[in-house]
């Protein structure tokens, strides 16, 4: 089955697009940290806790958009495997006719919360963007000044990302 019989237009990152890989870089940054952090404590392999991470991620709300990346997706929130084996109240008088009428109506109000976790990204970046500004000093340099280079010690080759510090 191939992603255009279901309806979905799959594209790639160009190359001009280089924030996209700004995107990832955070994405994977997070994951890398939340690995670490769980390896510290368990000791595990950490593949062992990938799955665990990737959960977390996809259930914990953003302060960006507000909203879950999960319910971004799917529009609508987790239902934990453990919430179908116990009776809650979600479950109480469910019917699956008003439940295929309701998936169709939040499928219809999934763009609207695309919408507004987009609006509040880019008043978010703005306000970043106004705190940031407040602090920069415009400076102007000319051939043949003076500057200072930073240059970043390196660490030793058998270091391994995952290893405390």
């Amino acid at each position: 089955m191939s992603l255009n019989t279901m309806g979905i237009e799959h594209r790639f990152s160009p190359v001009c697009y280089p924030q996209y890989n700004g995107q990832v870089e955070v994405l994977n940054k997070t994951i890398f940290l939340g690995i670490k952090k769980n390896l510290l404590e368990s000791g595990a392999k950490w593949y062992e806790e990938l799955d665990r991470v990737l959960w977390y991620y996809r259930t914990t709300s953003s302060s960006a958009t507000g909203e879950t990346p999960f319910s971004l997706v799917y529009g609508t929130e987790v239902v934990l495997p453990l919430e179908m084996c116990l009776p809650n109240i979600r479950q109480i008088g469910f019917e699956e006719y008003h439940n295929n009428t309701r998936m169709r109506e939040l499928f219809d109000l999934e763009d609207e919360g695309r919408d507004r976790a987009i609006a509040k990204m880019k008043k978010n970046k703005q306000a970043m963007a106004r705190f940031y500004n407040r602090r920069v000093k415009n400076r102007q340099f000319v051939a043949g000044h003076l500057v200072l280079r930073m240059i970043k010690a390196t660490r030793a080759k058998d270091v391994n990302k995952l290893n405390p510090k």
